[in-house]
């Protein structure tokens, strides 16, 4: 037993050299082609071939070991914002959001796979508190801590700055803050452009229709802003057109109450789910979308990209924001030199049959 035990252990060296050979390549190249860290320094195809080699030979580098030696965890802790455990304020037009979440951390955790990084989460539940979560973080528990969202985080991304750490803030819209490293995406972009795809087919009073408090709220103040700004450019801004409803009996009073014909054939929303929701009220009234009245949405929820009318929203590319989150502390960690400043991202209008 002690023998086969012995020969387990040498057969890692025994794997690369064997790689090496059917490469005909040296070890410490057969070391740099499956580290990710150290890959592109070698040729794409030289990559390829020792990887495809290790593949066959079903080699699996020792990461434990790797991570000893440098002294790291390669783990990254992933900071969750308290509202993310919380009862969404408005049912009726929040529903089936944690699919968005969920995209962001796919791409979390992919991008992490991709540089064979860990990923740990910690739930924020007091952000009054940081002192607990402090514990956790540095080594040996991370290298580096990633924050969803940046307002109810202040007070421990302070106390990380203090520790030396690296970080950053993932959030879906740019922050206010200047001081603090950021991945995020352009919602002005996504939704100037949906907004002027209205105005190009004609319509000239279009309304925004979003949850109580939208002008309140970081995310979905930043989509208004933009409705208003890019309507305001081409001089058909009204503010009697906003509109911010509680809930779907507001709503359906709203509609009820609106002239006929309806004083806007165009509807920006602050989110699918308003925009699904004032799809199916404006079908019960028997009125046509897109003929009567264009809608779009905002956030691209795979919920609602199912019925008889698909609808036309902005993408977020949460995805993508996850993964290049991970790619900058990855990269921070291995340059040792902090990520500063802002990485934006594109949002993108995408039209289907609703407007």
């Amino acid at each position: 037993m002690a023998r086969k035990q012995a020969k387990a252990h040498v057969e890692p060296a025994r794997s690369l050299r064997e790689i090496a050979r059917q490469a005909g390549v040296s070890i410490s190249t057969v070391s740099r082609a499956l580290d990710p860290m150290k890959a592109d320094l070698l040729s794409g195809r030289t990559v390829r071939k020792i990887q495809g080699i290790a593949g066959k030979l079903n080699f699996a580098s020792n990461l434990n070991a790797r991570r000893l030696k440098r002294g790291r965890t390669d783990t990254i802790t992933v900071v969750l914002p308290l509202s993310v455990f919380e009862p969404t304020r408005y049912v009726d037009f929040s529903g089936a959001t944690q699919v968005l979440l969920w995209q962001m951390m796919e791409g979390i955790l992919k991008e992490a796979r991709h540089w064979h990084h860990d990923i740990k989460l910690e739930p924020l539940f007091d952000p009054t508190a940081p002192a607990d979560m402090m514990e956790r973080v540095g080594y040996p528990f991370c290298d580096a801590v990633l924050f969803l969202g940046g307002y109810q985080h202040d007070r421990l991304i302070a106390r990380v700055r203090e520790k030396g750490l690296p970080f950053a803030v993932l959030s879906t819209h740019v922050l206010r803050q200047t001081d603090v490293p950021e991945i995020s995406s352009d919602v002005r972009k996504g939704v100037s452009d949906a907004v002027k795809h209205l105005l190009a087919a004609g319509h000239t009073r279009v309304a925004f229709v979003g949850p109580e408090g939208s002008a309140a709220s970081p995310n979905l103040g930043a989509r208004l802003a933009a409705y208003r700004d890019t309507l305001a450019e081409a001089g058909c801004f009204r503010e009697e057109a906003v509109m911010e409803l509680a809930d779907a009996p507001a709503l359906q009073a709203w509609l009820d109450a609106l002239p006929r014909p309806l004083p806007f054939t165009a509807a920006f929303c602050a989110n699918d789910a308003m925009a699904w929701r004032l799809l199916q009220e404006l079908a019960y009234r028997r009125v046509r979308v897109p003929e009567d009245m264009a809608i779009i949405g905002f956030d691209d929820n795979p919920n609602y990209r199912l019925g008889p009318k698909r609808l036309s929203t902005v993408r977020v590319p949460r995805r993508e924001l996850g993964r290049e989150a991970v790619r900058v502390l990855v990269q921070t960690m291995e340059s040792k030199e902090p990520f500063r400043g802002k990485r934006v991202l594109p949002t993108e209008f995408i039209a289907r049959d609703t407007g």
